[in-house]
């Protein structure tokens, strides 16, 4: 039984396909590699707590990470991750949001910091157990920084 997968530095430029039978691995570090776009399939590693994806070439991640919710740390740094923004009908507003994290509730650590990021990403602070947030490293600027424009 395989508890956790080390494909780190491996010129991968996604990850193994038989990566989503490994439904016992709790860690998963495939930091730098090429990667940029997740399996569908990862979301059947139902004991999965700890995603390293560091040091890739990830603009955005999957909505389907939102159903890990066994998830509690998510390491991204180092990639070319961008917030999306959302507008409201009727409000001339956006809000900067990553939509993946609202399922997420035992996410403890998340680790963004040297992405392309300009705002703090809205609805991180309903988190119920987040404790570490890195943002540092990104484009953030004070005005508007917290997830409004």
């Amino acid at each position: 039984t395989v508890v956790t997968l080390n494909v780190s530095a491996c010129r991968l430029e996604k990850l193994p396909g038989m990566v989503h039978h490994l439904t016992s691995c709790t860690t998963l570090l495939a930091s730098k590699n090429h990667i940029d776009r997740l399996p569908v399939l990862l979301p059947r590693m139902p004991s999965l707590v700890y995603l390293d994806l560091s040091s890739n070439r990830m603009r955005s991640y999957p909505d389907f990470l939102a159903l890990m919710s066994r998830l509690s740390t998510l390491i991204l740094s180092d990639n070319q991750i961008q917030i999306q923004f959302q507008t409201v009908p009727g409000d001339d507003s956006a809000i900067a949001t990553l939509p993946t994290l609202a399922g997420m509730s035992s996410l403890s650590r998340l680790t963004l910091d040297g992405n392309q990021l300009t705002h703090v990403p809205f609805g991180v602070e309903l988190l119920p157990s987040l404790t570490h947030l890195n943002l540092s490293s990104n484009r953030i600027a004070s005005e508007g920084a917290l997830g409004t424009s």
